[in-house]
């Protein structure tokens, strides 16, 4: 798959295991970013974590781009 980029836009991945509480503070600190809304994509990629994140991190910011993994590939994993 091709995936077509904006120059104009900047990715922030936020790797999520087991942190809902953490990952919802940096997404919340991010949205208060002196930065054009529609020139920033957060993706939080959810490192199988099974304990109910995803879906609070969904809950809490619907809409958000979120990757939810089926195995726990490690920090480095969930970047790629």
């Amino acid at each position: 798959m091709v995936r077509m980029t904006r120059p104009d836009v900047v990715s922030v991945i936020i790797v999520n295991y087991k942190g809902a509480d953490d990952t919802i503070a940096a997404v919340e600190a991010l949205r208060a970013v002196d930065w054009p809304a529609d020139h920033l994509e957060i993706v939080v990629v959810d490192n199988a974590s099974r304990d109910g994140s995803v879906q609070r991190i969904v809950d809490a910011f619907p809409g958000i781009k979120m990757i939810a993994l089926d195995t726990n590939v490690g920090f480095a994993g969930g970047c790629n």
